[in-house]
């Protein structure tokens, strides 16, 4: 305390002197005491409100009333002046602490501690570089001041001078070797600089002297995590954790690093503690958002991102994340919305530019995705995915050779992308180049050897005898094809079988009652389904791609749904519980039918119908005219089954049904030729409800 004040009415000396022993002496509640006598004898003492305010001060008491009479009635006092503006940045009101600490400053040029104060406040006002010209002045004053360089560094840091900053934590570590704030941003300014091993020495140095450091551990976490230490890392957040149990930003690290390590359960277990204590932090909502997505649970997922995004509008990550999830979820035209708000936020990301191409190409927009393709990698031409998936676009436009370009150009990039191997095989096979073809379909399998489609390729392009096409390849297929089935099949391919099928068993149906119940092998998107629905109060389908479900349930001409491989599921049904039995276009992925066919016979009801497509098998791949030899069932090199007519009667046969139906049909037409089929309807001998 000092007692440099002009006033109207001063207090006596004695009066001064008490005042200032009772704060030497640290009795602040005597000090409130004394002081407050002061003011209410003598209302205009500067001195007096002076002394309240800083015993208030000292107590957790609030102030600022004292203090602002104090720094009224001590106009020339630096010190009063200094002492409102801490009053002020304490309770966040930095416009007006800016205003005291300039006045100090004014009184006292080589008060340092105005010149530090100011700055802290300056910063806090986002005024950075006037900030770090009052921490210069600060340090003119006072070089060996600790703190200041300290401060010095955090709004070096700020400004993007992570060099300037390192060296203002090293001065201040020169001063005070202890100093462990220094010691932890000294950590983080290095990290910034990609000094990784230098900055983990940092927090271990800091740690060591302060063991219950909450935030180094946590900073060591982030440094180490960088590393690829990621089972460290999660070592140094639950010690920080340890430490301070309600340190969000621990949580939301923990989170990042579980992620990584794909514990996605105990990752968003970390992301909803983190919010319970910060509810409005975009960023862990936008990586909870994350988590939700790779473990499928998508419509969490598409509200965590939009909850992140009601806290930050222009976050543009989080727009292009939640355009991800609503694909997953077949929202496309809302997915397109999101990714394009995201390019408006962020024109030069790459990642929503090829995102933005995924939910075009997925809607059948195959030029526009191609376009988005080509843009994200203007933007980063080592972008193998988007290589790929230009590849994919290219394909479907037909151009081949294009594409193999795309393909070989992501491999380049990133040799073992084992999709990239796969289309790669795609492509080849369909410019007859097989021998490559296979290659690739084999490196793929190298890469993974679980890779259910490489498997199913490598068969149908070496003439291997398959049985069936694999469950994990079929739902792969249809999950991608879903959302535009409808509109490329029948539109594009001219496919009727759903119809044609329908038509028979009605033309066939004198011998069931009026209202059927009908299994639908197969069912997809439930075009079988719709066109029999007016007949059927009880309809089941069946399919192995959730997608092609979720497009047959919006029908809402399906009293149940399965998402079961198709013998299994039949295997479940009691006997005698169907009148008719559908499968469109399903034994091309089937092949041997011999077991799916006794299923079929048990569920009947007497005078049931089978009703079913098959593609057409003649002779043997390569086979010459003359070549009488025929196989029953054949993987063909497009990854199809066809059946041949001798085998699909010799089934029906051994299973006791008599055919209603066998001829030719066109199943479908590529690259404008026709695909030849049978089109077949089977009864099960006897008389509907006998």
């Amino acid at each position: 305390m000092s007692n440099s004040a002009s006033q109207t009415v001063a207090p006596t000396q004695a009066e001064i002197a008490q005042l200032v022993a009772l704060f030497d002496a640290g009795r602040y509640l005597d000090l409130e005491r004394n002081a407050r006598g002061l003011v209410e004898r003598q209302p205009h003492s500067g001195i007096g409100w002076k002394a309240l305010g800083i015993a208030l001060k000292a107590q957790g008491k609030d102030a600022l009333f004292a203090l602002q009479n104090a720094a009224k009635y001590l106009t020339e006092d630096a010190e009063a002046q200094l002492n409102l503006g801490i009053a002020l940045s304490d309770l966040g009101k930095n416009d007006e602490a800016v205003a005291s600490y300039q006045r100090a400053v004014k009184l006292s040029p080589n008060l340092a501690e105005a010149h530090g104060n100011l700055g802290l406040a300056l910063q806090s006002l986002g005024q950075l570089e006037a900030g770090v010209a009052s921490y210069r002045r600060a340090l003119e004053i006072n070089p060996d001041n600790a703190m200041a360089h300290v401060t010095l560094g955090n709004a070096l840091i700020e400004l993007g001078q992570a060099d300037a900053a390192t060296a203002s934590y090293r001065r201040a570590l020169t001063i005070k070797p202890d100093y462990v704030e220094a010691l932890n941003n000294l950590g983080s300014a290095l990290k910034q600089l990609g000094q990784g091993d230098e900055a983990v020495a940092c927090y271990r140095r800091a740690l060591s002297i302060k063991p219950d450091y909450a935030e180094a551990h946590c900073n060591l976490g982030l440094a180490l995590q960088d590393l690829g230490q990621l089972d460290a890392a999660v070592a140094s957040y639950r010690w920080a954790l340890e430490t301070k149990p309600n340190l969000a930003t621990a949580h939301a690290n923990l989170g990042n690093a579980l992620s990584e390590l794909g514990q996605l359960e105990a990752a968003v277990a970390s992301y909803r503690r983190a919010l319970t204590l910060k509810p409005d932090n975009a960023d862990t909502l936008n990586n909870l958002g994350n988590a939700l997505t790779a473990l499928r649970q998508f419509d969490d997922a598409v509200a965590s991102f939009r909850q992140a995004l009601t806290f930050n509008p222009n976050f543009g990550e989080a727009h292009s994340n939640l355009g991800n999830a609503l694909m997953s979820t077949t929202q496309l035209d809302d997915a397109i919305a999101s990714f394009r708000r995201a390019l408006e936020i962020l024109p030069g990301s790459a990642e929503a530019h090829n995102n933005l191409g995924n939910a075009q190409k997925e809607l059948g927009q195959v030029d526009a995705a191609a376009a988005s393709y080509r843009r994200a990698l203007e933007i980063a031409p080592d972008f193998a995915e988007a290589h790929n998936n230009l590849g994919n676009a290219l394909c479907e436009l037909g151009q081949l050779d294009a594409a193999i370009a795309s393909y070989r150009r992501a491999l380049a990039i990133k040799p073992d992308y084992v999709e990239a191997h796969s289309n790669l095989g795609h492509a080849l096979k369909e410019l007859g180049q097989i021998e490559t073809a296979v290659a690739s379909y084999r490196r793929a399998l190298e890469l993974d050897p679980g890779n259910e489609s490489a498997v199913h390729m490598i068969a149908a392009t070496t003439g291997s005898d398959a049985k069936r096409a694999p469950n994990g390849y079929i739902a792969q297929l249809f999950d991608g094809y879903a959302e535009r089935f409808d509109t490329h099949l029948v539109e594009k391919l001219g496919y009727r079988i759903p119809e044609q099928i329908a038509a028979l068993i009605r033309k066939a149906a004198a011998s069931i009652d009026a209202e059927w119940d009908v299994l639908d092998l197969g069912c997809g998107t439930g075009l079988v389904g719709a066109a029999l629905a007016p007949q059927a109060p009880r309809l089941v389908g069946v399919d192995l791609s959730q997608r092609m479900l979720k497009k047959a349930r919006a029908r809402n001409v399906y009293t149940r749904l399965e998402n079961r491989e198709l013998v299994e599921m039949a295997m479940g049904e009691a006997p005698a519980s169907y009148d008719v039995v559908t499968a469109a276009d399903v034994f091309i992925y089937v092949g041997r039918m011999e077991a799916l066919f006794a299923e079929v016979k048990r569920i009947l009801r007497p005078g049931g119908l089978f009703g079913f497509s098959v593609e057409a098998l003649d002779r043997l791949p390569g086979a010459q005219a003359a070549d009488s030899t025929l196989r029953e069932s054949w993987l063909l090199p497009s990854g199809r089954f066809a059946q041949s007519s001798a085998y699909v009667k010799r089934l029906a046969l051994e299973n006791g049904f008599e055919t209603q139906h066998f001829g030719p049909t066109t199943v479908r037409f590529e690259v404008g030729a026709p695909i030849q089929g049978w089109l077949v309807l089977l009864k099960r001998p006897g008389v509907a409800g006998a």
